[in-house]
C-alpha cells in the first residue's frame, strides 16, 4: 500500500475519522491486514507534502488535484501509478537526453538499473525506444504523459 493509495480512498470516500478510513481501506481484500500505524504513517507522508489536512483532501494545493487526476488517468488507462511516480522514474522522464549513453551520464544510474526504468516508461506509453543497437529514447506526447 503507497501513499497514493491512502489518498485515492480518502478522495472516494471521504472519511472525517481515521477508523472510517481505515475500515473502508480494510474492505479491499489486498489490504484486509494493514494495520492501523501503516495507514497513519502514510497519512503523516501525504499531510507532510500539503496533500491533506486532517483527514481531508487539501483541494487548495494544485499539487493535489494534479496528482488525483494523474492517479484516476492511471487507472482509467490501466497503468501502474506506483513505478511512474518513483523518483527515478520522474527523473529519467525529465531529462532531455535522447541517447543512452547520455541518460547514464545524466542520471548517474547503472545501465541495467536505467533499462528497468526506461521499460517502465515504455510499457506506459510514455517513451518509444527508436533504436535499440544504439539506444535512443523518444518521448510521447499525450495526455498521460503532459500530466506526468
Amino acid at each position: 500500500m503507497s501513499k497514493y493509495k491512502v489518498l485515492k480512498y480518502l478522495a472516494e470516500f471521504k472519511s472525517d475519522i481515521f477508523e472510517n478510513l481505515a475500515k473502508s481501506i480494510r474492505k479491499n481484500v489486498f489490504f484486509e491486514k494493514v494495520s492501523d500505524w501503516y495507514v497513519l504513517d502514510k497519512l503523516n507522508i501525504l499531510k507532510k507534502e500539503g496533500f491533506v489536512i486532517g483527514f481531508e483532501i487539501n483541494s487548495g494545493n494544485k499539487k493535489t488535484i494534479d496528482c488525483l487526476v494523474f492517479l484516476y488517468w492511471c487507472k482509467m488507462k490501466d497503468k501502474d501509478y506506483n513505478s511512474l511516480l518513483n523518483r527515478k522514474v520522474i527523473e529519467i522522464f525529465k531529462t532531455k537526453e535522447q541517447i543512452f549513453k547520455d541518460l547514464i551520464k545524466k542520471t548517474k544510474f547503472s545501465k541495467p538499473t536505467l533499462l528497468k526504468y526506461l521499460k517502465v516508461l515504455e510499457d506506459s506509453n510514455f517513451v518509444n525506444i527508436v533504436r535499440s543497437k544504439q539506444t535512443i529514447v523518444k518521448a510521447n506526447l499525450n495526455d498521460l504523459s503532459f500530466l506526468y
